[in-house]
């Protein structure tokens, strides 16, 4: 097998470059370990209840496939069908 390409790999990660890793993210586990530069919903369209920095808690709704721009320290609540993938 021949070695990957990655033209970017030397590249500066920076908040607006896209993302090269990911993870589910299971709401209510308590705060996350790493904060994510963004987060995805990527089931059904519902809200979502996050945590900032700052202790400060908004319902935020999403919809399918929804990229949101917010950096949460926590995720406490989805709604029904709501599926959330941390972007780093």
């Amino acid at each position: 097998m021949a070695a990957q390409l990655d033209n970017y790999a030397g590249t500066e990660h920076m908040l607006l470059a896209p993302s090269a890793r990911w993870a589910a993210i299971t709401p209510g586990a308590g705060d996350l370990a790493e904060i994510p530069k963004a987060i995805q919903n990527t089931g059904a369209a519902g809200t979502v209840t996050c945590t900032g920095s700052d202790g400060t808690s908004a319902i935020l709704y999403a919809g399918q496939g929804q990229v949101l721009a917010v950096r949460p320290r926590k995720i406490t609540a989805v709604g029904a069908g709501v599926t959330i993938v941390a972007l780093y």
